[in-house]
C-alpha cells in the first residue's frame, strides 16, 4: 500500500509501506589458460594468502555443497586478472544460466545506448515504446521514466509477493507479456521488479533496431571475448543469459578497468559508470547507504562507492558477481542448485564472506568488505515524520505524531482503525512499528 501525505512539513515529502550427490571430481586452478600470463606475484605467496587459499580450498572440497549443488565454479580477480579459481564437479567450459545477473547486462546495453545518444535516462519509457501506456491516473502526475525502470524505482509491485490480478489491459499493453499496475509512484520506492527490465529489454530493441539477443552478442559478448556467452532460448531483459566462469570473469575485469575491454576499447564511458553508481533518491543524513544505481546493488560510505554486486538465484540458478573498486579486486561463483530451499540459502553468506576474505588478504587490505554497515537515524529528524499521511489507491490514512516518554520525544503512528504504535528507527530512510513488525520507508528531499 502506498501512502501519500497531503500537507508536507520540514525534509519529508512521503511515506511508503514495505510491506542426491553425484559423482564428484575437483579441478583447481590459479590461472585460466584462457588469458594473459599474469607475472608471479609476491603477494600470492604470502604466508597469510597462502593459509586463506588453502582454507578456502579445503572448505570448498569438504561439501557443504555436495548435497545440493551438482557442480560450482568460485573465482577471484585481481587487477583485472583471475588470481584464484577453483571447480567442484565443475570446468571452465560449463554454462550456467545467470537468472537476475541479466539485468547487470540490460543496465550495461542502457547506459551504451545513452552514450551514443540514443537514449536518454530522463526519456519516458512511453516514448521509446509507442503504445504502453505505464503511467497510473490518480497515483502520479510523473511519467515512468528510463532511469526508474534501471533502479527498480518504476513503481511496478514485485511479483514474487503481489498476487493481485491486476495488469494493464491490451489496449494499455503491446508487448508479449503482462505487466501489473504500477501501485508506488515513480521515482521513489524501491521494488524489485522483474517486469521493469523486461520492459527494458524491449527499449533496446526498439532503439537499436535489432533483437535483445544480438545486441548483447555485438556489443557486449564478441567485445569482451565471451565465448561461451549466450542466450536460453526464453529470455528477456529480466533474465535468460548462460556464461561460463571464465565469461563471467572477463565481463568483471571490464568493470575493474572501468569501460575498456582487454585490447583498451572503451566499451562504455567513465560519465556512464559515474551514472550507473549514483543513488537514484535523497539520504538525509549519515554516510554508509546501500541501494540501486544503475541495475546494480551498490553499498557507499564517506569515501565513494565501496562495492557493487547483484546476485542471480532461481531453482537450478545460483549466481554472484561483487567487485571491490578500491580493492581493484573481484569475486564471484556460478553453481546449479537442484532447487533455491533455505538450505541452499543459508551457505551462500559464508561463501561470500570467504571469498572477500580472500580477496582482502591478497591486497592487504585493512577492513573486510563485510563489515559495511548503514548508517542508522540518529532520531535528530524525526520531528520531521509528523503529518497526516493518504494513500491515493486506497484512501486509507495514518498520522505520525511525536510523543512523549521517558523524556524522550519519539515518533508515534496512528492508524485510522485505531492502532497504535511506536516507530524505532532503522537507517536514515527506514523506520520499524515497534507492534506490527512493518517496515516504513520516509522519503526525503533535500
Amino acid at each position: 500500500m502506498r501512502i501519500d501525505f497531503r500537507r508536507a512539513s520540514g525534509l519529508m515529502c512521503g511515506l511508503l509501506l514495505l510491506a542426491c550427490s553425484p559423482a564428484r571430481f575437483v579441478r583447481s586452478e590459479t590461472l585460466d589458460p584462457g588469458f594473459p600470463e599474469q607475472p608471479v606475484q609476491t603477494w600470492l605467496t604470502e604466508p597469510e594468502v597462502v593459509t586463506e587459499r588453502e582454507e578456502l580450498t579445503r572448505w570448498l572440497d569438504q561439501g557443504p555443497f555436495t548435497d545440493f549443488y551438482p557442480g560450482i565454479g568460485v573465482a577471484v580477480v585481481v587487477n583485472s586478472q583471475p588470481v584464484y579459481i577453483h571447480y567442484v564437479n565443475s570446468g571452465p567450459d560449463k554454462a550456467y544460466g545467470m537468472a537476475s545477473i541479466t539485468k547487470i547486462f540490460t543496465g550495461l546495453a542502457i547506459m551504451q545506448l545513452v552514450d551514443s545518444g540514443k537514449l536518454d535516462l530522463d526519456q519516458a519509457v512511453e516514448d521509446a515504446i509507442p503504445g504502453l501506456k505505464l503511467q497510473r491516473v490518480g497515483l502520479s502526475t510523473e511519467a515512468v521514466r528510463i532511469r526508474h525502470l534501471v533502479s527498480h524505482l518504476g513503481g511496478l509491485p514485485d511479483l514474487r509477493y503481489y498476487h493481485r490480478d491486476d495488469y494493464l489491459s491490451k489496449e494499455e499493453n503491446p508487448l508479449d507479456f503482462r505487466i501489473p499496475r504500477p501501485i508506488y509512484p515513480p521515482g521513489q520506492h524501491y521494488r524489485y521488479s522483474n517486469q521493469g527490465f523486461m520492459i527494458l529489454g524491449k527499449v533496446i530493441e526498439a532503439v537499436s533496431g535489432m533483437p535483445l539477443k544480438d545486441y548483447y552478442q555485438r556489443h557486449i559478448f564478441d567485445p569482451l571475448d565471451m565465448q561461451g556467452a549466450h542466450v536460453r532460448a526464453r529470455y528477456s531483459g529480466a533474465f535468460g543469459l548462460r556464461l561460463t566462469l571464465p565469461d563471467l570473469i572477463k565481463f568483471a575485469s571490464f568493470w575493474m578497468r572501468k569501460g575498456l575491454n582487454h585490447r583498451g576499447e572503451r566499451l562504455l564511458s567513465r560519465k556512464a559508470i559515474h551514472q550507473m553508481m549514483q543513488a537514484p533518491y535523497y539520504f538525509p543524513a549519515g554516510t554508509n547507504f546501500d541501494y540501486c544505481g544503475v541495475a546494480w546493488r551498490v553499498k557507499r560510505d564517506a569515501s565513494g562507492v565501496q562495492q557493487f554486486f547483484h546476485i542471480g538465484g532461481a531453482d537450478g540458478i545460483m549466481v554472484w558477481l561483487q567487485i571491490f573498486p578500491r580493492l581493484n579486486a573481484a569475486v564471484m561463483y556460478l553453481a546449479n542448485p537442484y532447487e533455491m530451499k533455505p538450505e541452499v540459502m543459508g551457505r551462500i553468506p559464508y561463501l561470500q564472506y570467504r571469498l572477500g576474505k580472500f580477496a582482502s588478504a591478497i591486497v592487504h587490505a585493512r577492513q573486510l568488505p563485510s563489515d559495511f554497515e548503514e548508517s542508522k537515524a540518529d532520531g535528530s529528524r524525526d520531528v520531521f515524520l509528523s503529518g497526516a499521511y493518504e494513500s491515493n489507491l486506497s484512501g486509507r490514512q495514518i498520522e505520525v505524531l511525536m510523543d512523549s516518554e521517558n523524556e524522550r520525544q519519539r515518533a508515534l503512528l496512528k492508524w485510522n482503525t485505531g492502532l497504535r504504535e511506536t516507530l524505532e528507527s532503522g537507517t536514515t530512510r527506514h523506520y520499524f512499528g515497534t507492534r506490527t513488525g512493518i517496515k516504513y520507508d520516509f522519503i526525503f528531499t533535500a
